[in-house]
């Protein structure tokens, strides 16, 4: 997780909305050139080829000879068939794809799909923890420029606590949250205030929680930690395409997407 991060950290920029925004782009573009990579690669480009003149001939059938029902029933059941041996030729490559895909979308959620925190903003701190008896004397202590507003409401049930906090003027952007319990401290949350970190994240959690490979910008809690996660409540960044507000992760989908089908006849890719 440590490595990817600082490998991404060389390759991308994320300070204001334009460098985050060239940000997705940038990691749109490699995604669509490794993803036609590897399925030319690891797909039978020759089959596929195959299979999708076929089943262009078969609905070149349907029209020419509309008139001829069990002629048409037959064109129908063999694109059905065919498009089950096209989808056999591309579900390995696929499948590949996916990992890279996850990766990378990981970590265009947590550099460029969170919006920071600005001065007198108020937001939510929950935390939740492995033993509700922790409730009973769990604290938060924030650094100086964050405040809390409101006194802890325990919910002992769903082994949970939560406070308001807000952000003071003089707050920079090394603020941070800090829950202890009986005088021990049992984690901390960085707090992403005005000009963004690199990465940050809605969630500190636990390194051996399967929400690690989606929440690992920031590290993780301590591994003794009765605490199973820290959470702030940032609100989704939007980005402009076309005159529509989109998410980043929508925004990076698309981008690839088109990069891929602008880039497919230079890597002499059949898909």
């Amino acid at each position: 997780m440590g490595f990817l991060n600082r490998l991404f950290d060389m390759i991308s920029v994320n300070q204001t909305y334009l460098q985050r925004y060239g940000t997705i782009i940038w990691l749109s573009l490699i995604s669509a050139a490794m993803f036609m990579l590897i399925f030319k690669k690891f797909s039978d480009q020759k089959a596929i080829k195959l299979e999708k003149g076929r089943i262009l001939g078969y609905l070149l059938q349907i029209r020419l000879y509309k008139d001829r029902l069990p002629l048409i029933l037959s064109s129908i059941f063999n694109i059905l068939k065919h498009n089950l041996f096209y989808i056999r030729h591309t579900v390995v490559p696929l499948i590949i794809i996916i990992i890279p895909l996850l990766i990378i979308t990981v970590q265009v959620n947590q550099r460029c799909g969170y919006l920071p925190l600005q001065t007198d903003n108020e937001f939510i701190v929950s935390a939740s923890v492995a033993d509700a008896g922790v409730l009973d004397s769990i604290r938060c202590r924030p650094s100086p420029g964050i405040e809390v507003v409101t006194p802890v409401l325990r919910i002992p049930d769903q082994k949970k606590a939560f406070w308001r906090a807000r952000i003071r003027n003089n707050a920079g952007p090394a603020e941070m949250i800090g829950l202890h319990a009986s005088g021990q401290e049992l984690g901390n949350k960085k707090i992403a205030v005005d000009l963004p970190m690199n990465r940050f994240s809605p969630k500190t959690i636990r390194a051996n929680s399967i929400d690690a490979l989606f929440y690992n910008a920031e590290g993780f809690l301590p591994a003794g930690s009765v605490l199973k996660q820290i959470r702030i409540q940032y609100r989704r960044a939007g980005y402009s395409f076309f005159g529509l507000t989109t998410d980043s992760l929508v925004l990076y989908f698309i981008l690839t997407l088109v990069f891929a089908l602008m880039i497919k006849p230079f890597f002499k890719v059949t898909i």
